[in-house]
């Protein structure tokens, strides 16, 4: 699962889409879900998304079973960009970094602040340079990676401590590759689409329910955009989940699809119904960081349409 309407809501310079996070987990394994970072911005008109420039990467783990990604990239012009993914086999949190501070990335430091949640100040210390080649489904020449340790500070608690992290060092990378990253070949689907509307910025809310025609399971993926306002400015927040199911069990619709329901298990909870055009039930979510979270209302907007997936 590579693209859906999510990927055209954009979420502003610098951030990945939440929903595209979320497809692309679909089609990799759970645990590189931190490494797909704030810097690849998703362009639909090309069908994927471009990794260049200088990005800084550090890897670490979390408690609760939470996996901690840093990443950061330098923005002409302006204060770095720097995010903290937290990520488990079925979702992740992403923060990026206080717009009231100055973020700084550099080839040999990452320096930033996540206001209440926590900051990143650490300098490289590199062992060892190796060649490395796009990964899978990407194209271009290989890069010069250096490998080795950000030493400093890396301190991180997200919402009711569901993962928290106070690290003096974790492993690393330095790199700056030029690589164009394809979504790669669909395949048809019946995909029901409710999101939350508004005027300005992305949709807060988004939950997608896919059945691929050929497939027994329907995959169900939900994603929140907020800003967390600190002492400092605002740090904005992407979570999202996801889960593939039964179809026959949890994702129904007429042949007409005029009307489904969806009755996905953990970590949704509740069911939901697509009729006349409207988005009612009983449907909800637990993020990281978010529990519980509403996915149905008046105000919600509903498709359910054939497409590719």
């Amino acid at each position: 699962m590579k693209e859906s309407t999510f990927t055209h809501r954009r979420l502003g310079s610098g951030v990945v889409l939440a929903g595209a996070l979320i497809m692309l987990a679909l089609a990799v394994a759970p645990s590189a879900i931190a490494s797909l970072t704030s810097q690849r911005a998703v362009d639909p008109a090309r069908s994927g998304y471009t990794i260049k420039g200088l990005q800084d990467s550090i890897t670490l783990s979390g408690s609760n079973g939470y996996a901690i990604g840093v990443t950061g990239q330098p923005v002409k012009g302006s204060s770095a960009s720097v995010s903290l993914t937290a990520s488990n086999p079925h979702g992740n949190a992403t923060y990026l970094a206080d717009s009231g501070s100055t973020a700084t990335v550099t080839a040999k430091a990452v320096k930033a602040s996540f206001d209440q949640f926590g900051k990143v100040n650490v300098k490289f210390h590199a062992k060892r340079t190796k060649m490395a080649k796009p990964p899978k489904g990407c194209t271009g020449k290989k890069a010069k990676e250096k490998v080795g340790t950000f030493k400093g500070t890396i301190k991180f608690k997200g919402e009711g401590n569901y993962t928290s992290v106070n690290a003096k060092s974790a492993k690393g990378t330095v790199v700056s590759p030029k690589w164009h990253c394809h979504n790669g070949a669909t395949k048809p689907a019946t995909i029901l689409d409710a999101y939350q509307p508004t005027q300005i910025g992305p949709a807060p809310l988004q939950f997608t329910a896919i059945k691929r025609n050929s497939s027994s399971k329907a995959s169900f993926l939900a994603s929140t955009f907020e800003y967390k306002f600190g002492s400092g400015g605002s740090v904005g927040i992407t979570r999202g989940v996801f889960v593939n199911a039964p179809a026959s069990s949890t994702f129904s619709f007429n042949p007409g699809l005029t009307s489904a329901n969806v009755n996905p298990p953990a970590p949704f909870s509740g069911s939901a119904q697509f009729a006349s055009g409207k988005w009612t039930g009983s449907l909800k979510a637990s993020f990281p960081g978010r529990s519980n979270v509403g996915l149905t209302g008046s105000d919600w907007k509903a498709s359910l349409t054939h497409g590719s997936g």
